[in-house]
């Protein structure tokens, strides 16, 4: 389970990543985001490469975040089975969902200058759930 629970967090950071990532990607004229996700908005490669997207690319980021959470809460499902020996492990879910919670409040634009700002309280955070034994 510990396992499992890892690769739902693991998975769900490569999301966040991915989200995170976007506007320089689109600057390097680099397109990470899977094609279905673009393709059920209407969205085209270069219509993204030259900020032509509308709202079509935050309604496919809010389905790479939903995506995300899914497997947030897999994970969380699974920690019943998980030894607190490999908490540590699975603690970047904490940064997940502080990136979660940053891009809902950004109405899911990626280019919102405020998801480049530093977490001061993120690493206080991470010791709290590490204390309290959840991730």
């Amino acid at each position: 389970e510990a396992r499992d629970a890892g690769a739902h967090v693991g998975r769900a950071w490569a999301l966040v990543h991915l989200v995170r990532s976007l506007p320089s990607d689109l600057g390097a004229r680099r397109l990470l985001v899977p094609r279905s996700a673009l393709a059920r908005r209407g969205l085209e490669a270069e219509a993204l490469f030259e900020r032509r997207q509308g709202e079509g690319l935050n309604a496919a980021v809010a389905e790479l975040v939903d995506t995300a959470q899914g497997h947030l809460r897999e994970a969380r499902r699974l920690r019943a089975g998980v030894p607190r020996r490999a908490l540590a492990a699975l603690l970047p879910a904490v940064f997940v969902d502080l990136h979660l919670k940053r891009l809902r409040r950004a109405g899911f634009d990626p280019s919102t200058p405020a998801l480049a700002r530093p977490m001061p309280a993120a690493p206080l955070r991470l010791l709290w759930r590490r204390l309290r034994g959840v991730y």
